[in-house]
């Protein structure tokens, strides 16, 4: 009698969510960058979702990309270059903002290093 074995395969889990998880609206657009700007990400990897990941919707892939070019200021150990880098992000935050009709918000002082 020929007795097969069955053979498991684990399945390959993504060490992050899928960037469907980005935003899908303008709406959604400014909640997310109001999480970053407020530290308050729903994962870990939320923003590099984000700035990562080509968008459908045409304003928000535009906005992305203007960010992502700034996004090493960020990282710079020199508090102006963060504190611009929040400013821009703010610009665009509130870009966006007006046009789906929520405040504008003014950008928080940088003081500390970000993550």
């Amino acid at each position: 009698m020929h007795v097969q074995k069955a053979i498991f395969v684990p399945a390959v889990i993504a060490s992050h969510p899928h960037p469907t998880n980005s935003p899908r609206t303008d709406f959604e657009l400014v909640e997310l960058l109001d999480r970053f700007l407020d530290d308050r990400l729903k994962y870990e990897l939320e923003w590099d979702d984000f700035i990562s990941w080509e968008h459908d919707n045409p304003n928000i892939e535009a906005i992305r990309l203007r960010i992502a070019e700034t996004e090493s200021l960020f990282f710079s150990s020199a508090i102006s270059d963060r504190q611009c880098a929040v400013d821009l992000l703010v610009a665009e935050r509130n870009r966006a903002a007006a046009l789906v009709g929520v405040s504008a918000r003014t950008s928080p002082v940088v003081q500390l290093p970000l993550r």
